[in-house]
């Protein structure tokens, strides 16, 4: 079994990320990693306060549902809006933008709202 190294990295946030690193890494992988790991906390923290308001809604809107129900909305989230699981992801953590109408819709979904009868 290979040696591990222990490599800690500190951030512009103040957090401290600590990565084990098996020994076979060279040094400019170790950076171009540290480089990719960066670049996407910064995407993150360059969001507008608008975005990162929508944001922070639409995931306690989602959180509020219980693991079923999450599934179910998730499912017609994707069917009415037109976007894909991995767009749905996206929109979660910050990395596609949402939009008013997305946030209104999973903040006034209600999982236990009867089918209307045709």
């Amino acid at each position: 079994m290979s040696k591990v190294k222990f490599c800690s990295v500190l951030f512009g946030n103040l957090s401290l990320i600590k990565l084990y690193l098996l020994c076979d890494f060279n040094e400019t992988q170790v950076i171009n990693l540290v480089k990719r790991m960066t670049n996407k906390s910064n995407k993150q923290n360059g969001l507008d306060k608008r975005q990162r308001g929508l944001i922070s809604r639409f995931r306690s809107a989602y959180e509020r549902l219980s693991y079923n129900q999450r599934q179910t909305a998730r499912g017609q989230f994707c069917g009415i809006h037109g976007v894909t699981e991995g767009t749905f992801r996206n929109k979660m953590n910050g990395f596609s933008a949402l939009s008013e109408t997305e946030v209104e819709w999973m903040e006034s979904y209600d999982p236990y709202a009867q089918p209307l009868a045709a």
